[in-house]
């Protein structure tokens, strides 16, 4: 039973479609429209020119549209809550967006290789890359899903804050108040998180795969999911006999309080889990690893998620 398709080890079909095709393969998520952002709405006006930015989610193109304001156009290549990014197939749509840009930013570690792809592609041509994952500090192998990190959110705010200065370094204190107003506009967030893990530091929860192990340290929750079934379930493969029947045993037995249920991962045995929970009154909390509504700020979409999770540890 196969649990999760990746991308990363899936040919790029129509990446190399002619461009009369193109227009039939109108991606699900790409989208020129910039991310939804009511703190630049009121800022003002950009000095320069703006520049074009591509994104490869709409996570990170939500903090970057906050960050840039008026001063970067920023188009958005994922953004289908309901379909596993790890499935994203580019096509030729995709690399003229990626070449008419003054710069991509990426999630990094493997989660977006195809983004890699297209820039290599691109030759002397290609925009500059900021590699997130590169950025915040990790290696090829860590955990990707770093926008679940309250640390490296901010850490990835300030590096691309750095590379925008960069690339229109006459707009430096503009971008210099989009920090700040940016960090004013987590602040919710982040007391979010900590009233979560003052209230229900070491509390036992299961899940489905990885993709909250950050929050969840962050939160002082603890994940008692056998590893090896997260593991399995995070690099396509089947875990072991004992691990899935640990896991239903935890959630039939009482140790875990709260399942936590990534509804964009595709397989059966994530949805055996979540069934498992449900019918011994284990709430689950549904999360998405895009923004959910797909015009949503980061912290919205994050909030409502924390929020949920809180009133799920009440209950």
């Amino acid at each position: 039973m196969t649990t999760r398709r990746r991308s990363s080890a899936r040919p790029l079909y129509g990446f190399l479609l002619a461009l009369t095709a193109a227009a039939a393969l109108v991606l699900s998520g790409c989208s020129s429209t910039p991310a939804a952002n009511p703190a630049s709405a009121s800022a003002a006006a950009c000095p320069t020119t703006p520049t074009n930015i591509v994104v490869t989610t709409n996570v990170w193109a939500s903090v970057v549209d906050q960050l840039v304001g008026a001063c970067a156009n920023v188009s958005t290549v994922i953004t289908n809550s309901a379909a596993d990014p790890h499935d994203f197939e580019p096509t030729a749509e995709t690399s003229s967006l990626f070449s008419s840009s003054q710069l991509v930013v990426m999630n990094g570690l493997g989660y977006d290789e195809w983004a890699n792809k297209i820039v290599s592609s691109l030759g002397a041509d290609a925009p500059p890359v900021l590699n997130l994952g590169d950025a915040v500090g990790l290696k090829l192998g860590a955990n990707p899903h770093i926008w679940y990190s309250p640390d490296y959110v901010q850490k990835a705010s300030v590096a691309i804050s750095a590379k925008v200065k960069e690339i229109d370094p006459k707009s430096s204190d503009y971008f210099d108040t989009q920090a700040a107003s940016f960090a004013t506009a987590l602040k919710p967030y982040l007391d979010k998180i900590a009233s979560i893990k003052a209230a229900y530091s070491g509390t036992n929860i299961g899940a489905t795969e990885t993709v909250f192990n950050y929050m969840a340290a962050a939160t002082g929750l603890v994940i008692t999911t056998p590893p090896g079934f997260i593991a399995a379930i995070a690099t396509d493969s089947e875990p072991s006999t004992r691990d899935v029947a640990t896991f239903r045993e935890q959630l039939s037995d009482g140790t875990d309080k709260v399942l936590i249920f990534n509804s964009q991962t595709e397989g059966g045995l994530p949805n055996q889990m979540r069934d498992v929970a449900q019918s011994n009154n284990v709430p689950v909390v549904t999360i998405t690893e895009s923004l959910n509504p797909a015009d949503s700020t980061f912290q919205a979409w994050q909030i409502a998620q924390l929020d949920a999770l809180a009133q799920a540890l009440a209950t």
